[in-house]
């Protein structure tokens, strides 16, 4: 503002001279001289205002996002939680089912959670609720959601999805069990939270990305705890995870209508939680486990989409070796992921 006033100050100078300068006929082209230099410094000094005026204009028009499929080839893995904020809010949502009280045979069963995230706009008001659940269920029974929970919790006779618990459009449950209303424990649980129009955060909610969070119990056949897996196993089922992004956008915008977008990163959580340390859930026999270190009881991983990333074979690799020095804190598991790496690599090539 000051350096405004002092343009303008000098401006007016400038025209009183050249005013008087205009009494004298032969000095004309000098007050046309000095008129053009006031205007170029009146100019001049409301210039950045104008500007600012423009920008202001331009930021204030709504930005068209072109719908498209989310990127979801390459991987990066993280284990920061504040890079994937919606994604660490997600490990702490849940299903409360009864059963969960009066669990069969631990208080602290082993349990792994996935959570998807995938940029879309909002759900349509004209989707029935009754038609979004009918939907929602037909995902979870179908591929690969049933694979990565079958690779994890072999059902028992008569499990199939049932919903259990909504809020009208945004926020959906069901439950994996013989009946909703029983209070035996599921097999695992799903959670589906939309957005409406509004831009704001709901229940921790990313306002930009649709989420889906799976909840599974580690189970062997019967009611029976399971038994640890290999890096090997650990790796077929995380492949079966990079299937997820993918399956969700095309319930999204097939089965929902609501626009998908690749502006913004997809985003995917695994959480491993052993019933006492995550031995329960890796096979680690004969890894080396140095005396003194501490077993993680879980371990939060996060993959973010990025076309500089790794195709899911070698990011499922990332993962698994962040789970042995972060979880486990064990050695001597390297030539197993070395070996996962060159089929990775053969698999991609």
């Amino acid at each position: 503002m000051k350096a405004r006033n002092d343009i303008l100050a000098t401006a007016g100078v400038v025209a009183a001279i050249g005013a008087a300068l205009a009494l004298w006929r032969s000095l004309t082209w000098l007050f046309i001289v000095l008129i053009v230099v006031t205007v170029l410094l009146i100019a001049f000094a409301w210039l950045p205002s104008l500007f600012r005026v423009f920008q202001d204009r331009q930021a204030s028009k709504p930005v068209v996002r072109k719908p498209s499929a989310p990127y979801a080839s390459r991987w990066r893995l993280s284990l920061d939680g504040v890079e994937a904020v919606s994604v660490s809010h997600s490990f702490n949502k849940s299903v409360s089912h009864p059963g969960h009280s009066r669990h069969v045979y631990d208080d602290n069963p082993s349990r792994v959670i996935v959570s998807v995230f995938v940029p879309c706009g909002p759900i349509d008001s004209s989707v029935t609720t009754s038609a979004l659940v009918k939907s929602f269920l037909e995902l979870l029974s179908g591929d690969p959601m049933r694979e990565v929970i079958l690779a994890l919790a072999p059902l028992p006779e008569g499990f199939v999805w049932h919903s259990y618990s909504s809020n009208g459009l945004l926020n959906n449950q069901a439950v994996l069990a013989r009946s909703a209303e029983l209070s035996e424990v599921p097999a695992a649980t799903a959670l589906l939270n939309l957005n409406d129009a509004s831009i704001k955060y709901q229940h921790f909610q990313d306002p930009n990305r649709a989420e889906l969070i799976l909840n599974i119990e580690r189970r062997s056949d019967g009611d029976a705890a399971a038994t640890a897996a290999s890096l090997s196993e650990w790796h077929g089922w995380l492949l079966k995870v990079f299937q997820l992004p993918d399956t969700f956008v095309r319930f999204l915008s097939q089965q929902l209508n609501i626009p998908t977008f690749a502006d913004m990163e997809t985003l995917l959580g695994v959480w491993l939680e052993g019933h006492s340390d995550l031995r329960d859930l890796i096979e680690c026999d004969h890894f080396q486990l140095p005396p003194g270190a501490i077993r993680s009881r879980s371990i939060p991983t996060y993959l973010i989409s990025d076309r500089s990333g790794k195709e899911p074979s070698l990011a499922a690799v990332d993962v698994l070796r962040a789970w042995c020095d972060y979880g486990l804190h064990a050695h001597g598991y390297e030539l197993e992921l070395a070996q996962l790496s060159v089929k990775g690599s053969r698999g991609s090539s």
